[in-house]
C-alpha cells in the first residue's frame, strides 16, 4: 500500500472510531477490551514461536563483529535515543486518568489499573524481546533493525518459519494499532470536555449527549483534529513527536505534586516519596533535551504544535478570569 493511501485508510479508521464512541462509552469499551484480549493472544503465538524455534547458537551470546557502541558521555543520549520507541509501548498508562470521574471506586480502581497495566505490560515486552533475542543472533537483530521500513517481527518470523507468518503478523498489527486508536480515541477526548467544563475550552466542547451521554463535541472535534495529523508525516515521526512533546508535560505533571503539597491542596492520603517524583522530573527533563538534539526538526514540530495552544489557553483563561 502507497504512502498516500495508508494515510487514507488510517484517517479514516479514525473518524469510523470516532462515531463508534459517539454512540456510547459501554460500546467502545467492549471493543477495546475484545481487541485488547485478540492482541495479546497474537503477541503471545508470536512470543511462543520465536521459543519454539531450535536456534542453531546461544544468540545472546554470539557477536561476529566488534559492535559500535558508545562510550562515556556518549552512552547517555544514545540510550534515551533507543528507549524512545520503547516509550510508545507504555504511554496508554496515563489514559486511565482521562476518564477517572467516569471510573467507579476510581480512588480504587485506577491506581489498580494503573500498577498492574504497567506491570502487564513490562512483562509482555520482556518476553517478546527475549524470544526475539532467543530465535536470532545478535547480528540478525541488528541487520533487521537498520532495513528501512521493516517490522520486525515479519522478518523474524520470515527467517525462521518462512513467508507464510507475514499475513499473520500483518493482521495481528491491524488488530493492535485498531485497538490503540479506538483507546486513545475513548479517553482522549475527555480531556477537551473537562477542559471546556473548566471554561478554558470552547463552550460547546462541554456538551455531552443527553441520550448517549457521550462528550460527542470533543470526540468530534478530536477526530477531525487526529485525522489532520496524520497527513503531515510518517507513523514513526508522529509517534517520536508525541513521546518528546508529552515527557514535558509528564514532568510538569510531576512538579505539580510538589506545587499541590505547597498549597496544602492534597489531603487524600496517598503519599509518595519526594525522591520518586524529583527523578522522574529530572528523567522527563533529560529525555526532552537529548530528543531535541537527536531530532531537533521533528521536536521542533511537537513544540510549535504545542505553543499553537498557548494564545488560546490565556484568552480563555482571560475570559474565565473576569
Amino acid at each position: 500500500m502507497h504512502g498516500f493511501e495508508a494515510k487514507v485508510l488510517a484517517s479514516s479508521t479514525i473518524l469510523i472510531l470516532t462515531l463508534v464512541n459517539c454512540m456510547g462509552l459501554l460500546l467502545g469499551a467492549w471493543i477495546e477490551n475484545i481487541f485488547t484480549v485478540l492482541k495479546i493472544l497474537g503477541i503471545s503465538l508470536v512470543a511462543i514461536l520465536a521459543f519454539s524455534f531450535d536456534a542453531p547458537v546461544p544468540a545472546l551470546g554470539l557477536v561476529s563483529a566488534p559492535l559500535n557502541v558508545p562510550t562515556g558521555f556518549g552512552l547517555i543520549p544514545a540510550m534515551f535515543t533507543a528507549m524512545l520507541g520503547a516509550f510508545w509501548a507504555y504511554d496508554g498508562l496515563n489514559n486511565i486518568g482521562f476518564i477517572g470521574g467516569e471510573v467507579k471506586q476510581a480512588k480504587v480502581t485506577i491506581p489498580r489499573a494503573l500498577i498492574f497495566g504497567v506491570l502487564g505490560i513490562v512483562g509482555i515486552y520482556l518476553v517478546v524481546n527475549l524470544s526475539y533475542f532467543h530465535a536470532l543472533s545478535i547480528p540478525d537483530v541488528m541487520a533487521i533493525a537498520e532495513m528501512p521500513g521493516k517490522i520486525f517481527a515479519i522478518e523474524m518470523l520470515q527467517k525462521i518459519h518462512g513467508p507464510s507468518w507475514a499475513l499473520f503478523v500483518a493482521v495481528l498489527i491491524m488488530v493492535s494499532t485498531f485497538g490503540a486508536t479506538n483507546g486513545s480515541i475513548l479517553t482522549s477526548a475527555r480531556i477537551y470536555y473537562a477542559m471546556a467544563r473548566d471554561g478554558v475550552f470552547f463552550p460547546v466542547m462541554g456538551k455531552a449527549s443527553p441520550k448517549r451521554h457521550t462528550p460527542t463535541f470533543a470526540l468530534l472535534f478530536q477526530g477531525l483534529w487526529a485525522s489532520s495529523l496524520v497527513f503531515i508525516g510518517t507513523f514513526d515521526n508522529l509517534t517520536d513527536m508525541l513521546i518528546s512533546a508529552s515527557f514535558i508535560f509528564y514532568g510538569l505533571g510531576a512538579w505539580g505534586l510538589f506545587l499541590i503539597r505547597k498549597k496544602g491542596a492534597a489531603h487524600t492520603g496517598f503519599v509518595v516519596p519526594s525522591i520518586i517524583p524529583i527523578i522522574y522530573i529530572l528523567f522527563c527533563f533529560t529525555l526532552v533535551i537529548v530528543t531535541f538534539f537527536q531530532d531537533p526538526f521533528g521536536s521542533s514540530k511537537g513544540l510549535l504544535l504545542i505553543g499553537a495552544g498557548i494564545p488560546l489557553y490565556f484568552w480563555f483563561r482571560k475570559k474565565v478570569d473576569h
